[in-house]
């Protein structure tokens, strides 16, 4: 039996690593919350030369591209989205790039069996709502998929995750060990109706769902140095919470990078993407051609909790 628990860590830690040596060391591109917008998805990645937007064929070379999650629910087309990105992958690989793919919290609500924001246009894309059950299913092919991506990753100094890395989630292990014990939690919720503290990991303090550095709460600046510290990254990179002017905006002297722009149509909402280079981070909207420099990440030294403007906390 102990042998066999030790088998099942390895193969889950196998299917979850991200290993920082791996990346590409080419270009570095970030989008957020997609939100079932497929055209939308489209033009981002056309417009950051990383697809053919008539094709949708791989063009980025070497470059790596991260998805911080939630591509699912609100908008029509997630089923497309995830295509498309599980196809760019295997593409990417073969040009020398690489596609990462992270767990967001409406990933994780929708293998719980959780549809409260799945659109009926969603529904009908998978072919009915049994249809859909199936993918999202433990042995379905978008299941399988799914439960397969990390919840946070490095890649060239930038650590990316969807909502916010506490330093309590890495208090007794390391990024990698944190994957493994995501999965394991989803993999133990899947098709349950749970109260969100049955799964600390899976909870309102855990890496889908927390909103402590998007917020400003408490001494965040300082919770985020231990965790970036403790991950050898200079950057954090989060989705999750729309920022209400719908621009990328940078805290904690430029440690933390919050992206969420409301890029679906469903909200209304900013394109935008990041190109991280040599330290630096320009944000791009394609809707209007602006770049904007977001400013270099440097140590902090206090929490600049004055500087927050409200945010729109939407699941």
């Amino acid at each position: 039996m102990a042998r066999f628990s030790l088998l099942l860590l390895a193969s889950l830690a196998a299917a979850v690593r991200v290993s920082v040596a791996s990346a590409s060391a080419g270009r570095l591109v970030s989008v957020a919350d997609l939100h079932g917008d497929f055209e939308r998805a489209v033009t981002i990645l056309a417009h950051a030369g990383l697809i053919d937007k008539e094709t949708q064929q791989w063009t980025g070379g070497d470059a790596t591209l991260v998805q911080t999650g939630d591509i699912t629910d609100r908008g029509d087309n997630c089923k497309q989205i995830y295509e498309l990105f599980l196809r760019l992958r295997q593409e990417a690989q073969e040009a020398g790039g690489r596609v990462v793919n992270i767990l967001g919290n409406h990933e994780v609500m929708n293998l719980q069996g959780d549809w409260r924001y799945v659109s009926q246009g969603d529904l009908q894309q998978f072919g009915g709502p049994e249809e859909r059950r199936q993918a999202f299913a433990a042995d379905g092919w978008l299941g399988k998929e799914l439960r397969s991506w990390p919840v946070a990753v490095v890649v060239q100094g930038v650590l990316f995750n969807h909502a916010g890395l506490l330093p309590d989630m890495l208090s007794h292990r390391n990024l990698e060990d944190l994957n493994v014990a995501f999965r394991t939690a989803v993999d133990h919720a899947m098709g349950k109706e749970l109260q969100r503290n049955d799964y600390p990991l899976l909870g309102s303090q855990g890496p889908v769902w927390a909103r402590d550095y998007a917020l400003g709460k408490g001494h965040h600046c300082r919770m985020a140095e231990e965790v970036l510290s403790k991950v050898q990254a200079e950057r954090m990179v989060l989705g999750h919470t729309i920022q209400q002017d719908l621009h990328v905006h940078s805290h904690c002297n430029g440690r933390i990078v919050l992206a969420d722009t409301a890029i679906s149509s469903a909200y209304g909402g900013a394109m935008s993407y990041l190109e991280h280079k040599d330290g630096e981070v320009n944000v791009v909207y394609p809707g209007t051609g602006e770049v904007v420099k977001l400013p270099a990440a440097a140590a902090v030294l206090t929490d600049d909790v004055a500087s927050y403007s409200p945010r729109s906390p939407h699941l």
